[in-house]
């Protein structure tokens, strides 16, 4: 079976590497890869062999729909495949016009990671152009309960042919890392942390919904209360300025650290007592928090999208309502003060483990099989 995955990039993000890991462990299927970017950093994360065909096209801007329409047209009647495979609402749009205007008769199966749109035009944008299209789709893959729930009330999909596939990570890398004490030692001395520091890790893309600066403010109030906490914050972003600006004013550099995006975010987990996560909208079914899971952290996080699906509340961690500062400090001394670490990051090594890529893959494999031989 062919199957043509068409992504608007493949730049560092939670669906672009789900995509990837989608990729890896796919067995027996045909798989060529299009992304309408010319941003495409993850790309050399596929394993050697997975790849049919890997082509990029440089997207100028969002109005180059008729130049891209006609490459990914041209691509698409190329390959011939069974299945195409939109990751997001934008690829939508090419995949649907190009089965139109080619009468071709391959199925399209979308995988939405969003439940809120970032802005108001986003969301027109969706409503008069995207929601239509996702109507008249062979299937729609939803990654969690709440999204699917959200999008058929709130952005009335009503395409019956839908299910939830949670996303998935590889479990053996994070579950069996293990930082060497002198490395470990070497770290901590490099962010000036102490043995006896509260350390909370967020790793996430300096952008304003992930709304970092509540997790500082709520730092600085743990401080107050003379309460030994850190912050190490793994990304990179349109934010880093403002949040460095923040840190600046209020003396928090010692307990802040900015340290860029990594391409291995294990060790900087491995020092962390807590994950933490603190965004006013757009997650749906967190890669960050599984990956923290994996590596026995207990998480605290807002009850936005799909992460009461990962998170349980009072077992392998918190939720607090977003935006809300107050109860953020709060989860975070009830965890602290009543000696709850340990006993949550155990949970989360054991939830976690129904979140792996080979679970992941081989519902998608049951799916795209279904879909071929008309029974989905």
């Amino acid at each position: 079976m062919k199957l043509l995955f068409l992504v608007s990039s493949l730049g560092i993000g939670g669906a672009e590497r789900q995509t990837i890991s989608l990729i890896n462990n796919l067995e027996n299927f045909d798989v060529h890869l299009l992304s309408l970017s010319a941003t495409n950093d993850l790309v050399g994360e596929i394993s050697s062999g997975k790849l049919k065909s890997f082509r990029s096209l440089n997207k100028k801007n969002r109005f180059d729909l008729l130049r891209l329409l006609a490459k990914v047209s041209s691509i698409i009647r190329s390959v011939a495949p069974d299945i195409i495979y939109l990751v997001n609402s934008y690829p939508v749009l090419f995949g649907y016009l190009s089965k139109v205007l080619s009468g071709s008769h391959y199925k399209l199966v979308a995988s939405l990671h969003s439940t809120s749109f970032r802005n108001t035009y986003s969301s027109l944008l969706f409503r008069s152009v995207y929601r239509p299209l996702l109507n008249k789709l062979d299937h729609i893959v939803f990654v969690s309960k709440v999204q699917r729930d959200f999008w058929q009330t709130h952005y009335d999909i009503r395409n019956v042919n839908t299910s939830v596939i949670y996303n998935g990570i590889s479990l053996a890398k994070f579950r069996n890392f293990r930082l060497a004490d002198v490395d470990k030692q070497k770290l901590r001395a490099q962010l000036g942390l102490q043995e006896s520091d509260l350390v909370f890790c967020m790793c996430t893309a300096l952008r304003p919904e992930k709304n970092h600066l509540l997790a500082i403010s709520a730092l600085q109030r743990l401080l107050n209360d003379k309460i030994p906490a850190r912050l190490v914050i793994v990304g990179e972003g349109q934010m880093r300025k403002q949040i460095e600006t923040v840190l600046n004013r209020n003396n928090l550099t010692s307990s802040v650290h900015l340290v860029g995006a990594k391409q291995d975010i294990r060790p900087y987990l491995a020092l962390a007592n807590v994950f933490l996560l603190t965004s006013s909208s757009v997650e749906t079914f967190s890669i960050a928090v599984l990956e923290a899971m994996a590596m026995g952290k207990p998480i605290i996080a807002p009850n936005i999208g799909g992460l009461c699906e990962q998170v349980f509340h009072g077992k392998n961690g918190f939720l607090f309502q977003k935006d809300n500062e107050r109860q953020l400090v709060e989860c975070i001394i009830n965890m602290y003060k009543n000696g709850m670490i340990e006993s949550m990051g155990s949970s989360s090594r054991e939830i976690v483990s129904q979140f792996d890529e080979k679970i992941m893959a081989r519902k998608y494999e049951r799916l795209f099989t279904r879909l071929t031989e008309g029974s989905a």
